[in-house]
């Protein structure tokens, strides 16, 4: 751990790299072609604890310094998009820790829940735990057992590219899955977007007949404050939102798995990252509650449209995640039905998520906090308007009506990206490789983090 200290960012940068050959591997049908004269070798539970800091530790609370009233004229102010108050060691669009991390070996698989799954008092003390460097306390604090198990999915196409195969998921490895709620970030899109400052107008590029995504009263031309004229330059579409909400997501996820490979580096262990965005075989290896969509949904077919797919036989049921709970527990809910009976449920929890007296964040003043006054701050936050919490209603609803979930192109559960680290077998490096492949912190692992010869 002394080494860890010591060990510098910037040749971190300079060194980083995807090595894929760990302890056990066997590379085939290739001019690099090798069989690992050595048995797998698992992490050792302070190695996983480091990785698993690097990638979800909670290391404080974030600044929030942001105009939070409209006091400077009709589009200032905004500030209400903050989600949570509580920082982790990746960034996250307005704090909303849209990615869960699921960690999967030889021993078992776990979840580090996002800070907002937390229990409020869990917070402080993992804080500190992270600064004094414990980080193994901190991993077993946090984690919560899914099973006893490795998680796997089927090593075949559609679920496992062919490169990937001999090298993803092997045993001796700890498999990362970060896992997107897009739910909340969409809220909060949408509430700043159909807010008085921003006031856009959203339409359904898919439907032909009906072009306002269930927000036609709220337009300006109505009486309302969403700028409906074209020539203003607030439009916007469906698949637009939604296609920077999962560019939003996929950046944060992209941040984690970063984070992940930097830590490997400085361990002195292999590993890299990889595609991992199949529609639900990681989902439903860890346990997601899961509901079927027909092909016909996911195409948006309409009518008659489903009528023929289903004539043909070509209407296939495909799995989709739609939240996690677990020996009796909730650990992923999206503001979507079941979880609610309806949008406007969910809409209307999410804005008690904020603005609840007493137990809402921007209403709790007992939470943790990096102001000096919260209570003489959270005085000042405004909570939505009715008439933004009604377009928003409007909106998510169409959805509903409309494309049978929320959001409308996709569920509120994706995977996108793995990482694999594992301990790597130099020797293969040493056969097909300059010298300078792998690090001082790769040739002396085992002699620093495994003295005794064990994981």
């Amino acid at each position: 751990m002394d080494e860890l200290d010591r060990h510098s960012l910037i040749d971190t940068f300079l060194t980083r790299r995807s090595r894929r050959f760990a302890l056990g591997s066997n590379l085939h049908g290739s001019a690099l072609a090798y069989r690992s004269e050595s048995p797998p070798v698992p992490l050792s539970l302070d190695e996983q604890a480091v990785l698993a800091f690097a990638a979800s530790g909670v290391t404080g609370q974030v600044n929030g310094e942001l105009p939070y009233q409209p006091d400077a004229g009709p589009e200032t102010g905004g500030g209400q998009i903050m989600m949570s108050m509580v920082g982790r060691t990746q960034s996250s669009a307005d704090a909303v820790a849209t990615v869960t991390l699921f960690i999967t070996s030889d021993d078992g698989t776990y979840i580090l829940p996002r800070p907002q799954d937390l229990d409020s008092s869990d917070y402080e003390a993992l804080v500190t735990l992270g600064r004094e460097h414990r980080f193994t306390e901190a991993y077993q604090r946090m984690r919560i057992t899914l099973s006893d198990r490795r998680s796997e999915i089927p090593r075949e196409l559609p679920f496992t590219p062919p490169f990937n195969k001999w090298s993803a998921n092997i045993p001796g490895a700890t498999y990362f899955v970060p896992v997107t709620e897009v739910t909340a970030l969409y809220l909060t899109i949408l509430f700043a977007a159909l807010g008085e400052e921003f006031a856009y107008f959203f339409h359904d590029d898919r439907d032909p007949l009906t072009s306002a995504a269930g927000i036609e009263r709220f337009g300006r031309s109505k009486g309302g404050h969403l700028y409906d004229d074209v020539k203003a330059g607030r439009v916007g579409t469906i698949d637009e939102i939604e296609t920077y909400l999962l560019e939003i997501c996929g950046f944060e996820q992209g941040l984690m798995v970063q984070n992940i490979a930097l830590a490997t580096e400085a361990l002195g262990l292999g590993g890299f990252p990889h595609y991992a965005a199949h529609r639900f075989a990681w989902t439903k290896s860890f346990g997601f509650r899961m509901r079927d969509r027909t092909f016909a949904e996911v195409l948006h077919k309409g009518f008659f449209g489903t009528l023929l797919m289903r004539l043909l036989g070509k209407n296939v049921s495909i799995p989709q995640a739609i939240g996690l709970d677990h020996d009796g527990r909730t650990i992923i809910k999206p503001f979507a039905p079941p979880y609610y009976p309806s949008m406007e449920a969910a809409v209307r929890a999410f804005v008690d998520y904020k603005f609840a007296p007493g137990s809402g964040f921007f209403r709790d003043t007992s939470r943790p906090s990096a102001w000096r006054d919260p209570a003489a701050i959270q005085a000042t936050i405004p909570p939505y308007s009715e008439a933004n919490i009604e377009a928003v209603i409007g909106y998510c609803e169409y959805l509903i009506k409309h494309y049978g979930q929320f959001p409308a192109n996709f569920g509120p559960i994706r995977t996108l990206m793995a990482f694999q680290a594992h301990h790597i077998d130099t020797a293969f490096y040493d056969r097909f490789y300059r010298p300078g492949v792998y690090t001082e912190a790769h040739a002396k692992h085992f002699e620093r983090w495994h003295p005794d010869g064990t994981a």
